[in-house]
């Protein structure tokens, strides 16, 4: 089983349930106090509920007795871990999410690594009642891709876990745990747990925990790429396998080249051959493209899935954000390949099926580390033969 359950307290057969007041270790070994309900004869779980009822919106102060309980909910693990509070406005979007409490892990972890412009500004011994009731962008750049994550958890009731390379921003990679938090709450307001760990080094076993349709992706991905084909042709079936794996109408591979400010689409896919990237692209100057570089610092690739984050990006780089509405995008996944810490091009998803965002990123984060390496190669063996 993927976490071990010890029953603290007792168990009640009530109309037909049975409510079990647990500790869940997981992960790490790091107990907290959940209620399971569970309907037989199937034992199957119905539902995961925290006993108290949880208050954290728009800033409003909480009494003391939330704060406490709350306190407490977080308090169990050792892992760095807060509670987050997640707004769905009316249209159903994202709105704020706010950081409603956290742990003196959370707390020296996020002091140290991310809060470190504001430690001129509060003392450590004040620092929780500043961070607590406040929005995470007033510490870190506003992040769809984790938005959506907690939106996941909080409101889909889904866990959710990733391993992502922070190195560029942190000097760490990223564990991140999201765990729904089911307790009465306002009709705009949901809740999780969210749990990270940070590596050095890059944890191979964390960065290949996949599910088994991502790994058989990722595992033909690098075989057509080892084949004994021409190499841009082999970036042409996996350019179409990836358009087909993520029901995009259009992916591109570009290779960049800094020192002589240029750039070159070497594989493209488009759904019924309908245009050429390519000619697309003749209109896009390096400088363009060269504005991905800074788009990308506190995140490892760019998702934008509706309009909020197509304005997000439009206030950073309007030039590129004018090319994606001429060109009819209404959503993009933009992946760096890094090769020794250089960025040597990008995959360009544009028009995916963003119902699969979550899948659809595992993925591509996978397949461009060895897409990566194998771009790398190729581009020193064509440098080699000029």
């Amino acid at each position: 089983m993927p976490f071990t359950l010890f029953s603290h307290l007792s168990s009640l057969i009530l109309f037909q349930l049975i409510i079990l007041t647990l500790s869940i270790i997981y992960p790490y070994n790091h107990p907290f106090p959940v209620k399971i309900l569970l309907n037989p004869p199937n034992i199957t779980v119905k539902s995961v509920i925290i006993k108290n009822r949880y208050l954290c919106n728009k800033g409003e102060a909480m009494d003391n007795s939330i704060k406490e309980d709350l306190k407490k909910l977080v308090g169990y693990n050792r892992l760095p871990t807060c509670v987050l509070s997640a707004e769905k406005k009316a249209d159903g979007t994202h709105g704020e999410v706010r950081i409603c409490a956290i742990n003196e892990a959370f707390k020296r972890s996020f002091f140290s690594v991310f809060a470190d412009f504001h430690k001129n500004e509060i003392k450590y011994d004040d620092f929780e009642d500043f961070v607590v009731g406040k929005s995470y962008t007033t510490f870190l750049p506003k992040e769809p891709k984790f938005e959506d994550l907690v939106f996941k958890a909080a409101w889909d009731g889904e866990f959710v876990h990733t391993y992502v390379d922070t190195t560029r921003v942190y000097d760490y990679w990223t564990e991140d745990i999201l765990l729904p938090v089911c307790c009465e709450h306002e009709d705009n307001i949901a809740y999780c747990q969210f749990m990270y760990n940070l590596n050095k080094e890059m944890d191979t076993s964390k960065f290949a925990a996949v599910s088994p349709d991502i790994s058989s992706f990722v595992i033909k991905t690098c075989l057509e790429l080892k084949n004994d084909y021409d190499f841009k042709s082999s970036l042409a079936t996996v350019a179409k396998d990836i358009r087909e794996y993520t029901n995009s109408f259009t992916v591109a591979m570009l290779s960049l080249n800094s020192n002589e400010q240029s750039f070159e689409i070497i594989s493209e896919s488009i759904l019924s051959d309908a245009f050429s990237v390519k000619e697309i692209f003749k209109d896009i100057s390096y400088n363009v493209v060269d504005s991905w570089s800074a788009l990308m610092e506190g995140t490892n690739e760019i998702i934008i899935q509706n309009e909020d984050d197509m304005v997000l990006y439009e206030s950073k780089a309007p030039e590129w954000v004018y090319t994606l509405r001429r060109d009819n995008v209404k959503s993009l996944c933009l992946v760096p390949f890094i090769h020794h810490k250089k960025t040597i091009g990008y995959l360009f998803i544009a028009n995916f099926d963003i119902a699969e965002t979550t899948r659809i990123k595992a993925c591509i984060e996978l397949v461009s580390f060895f897409l990566s390496s194998e771009l790398a190669n190729y581009l020193h063996t064509e440098s080699q033969n000029q």
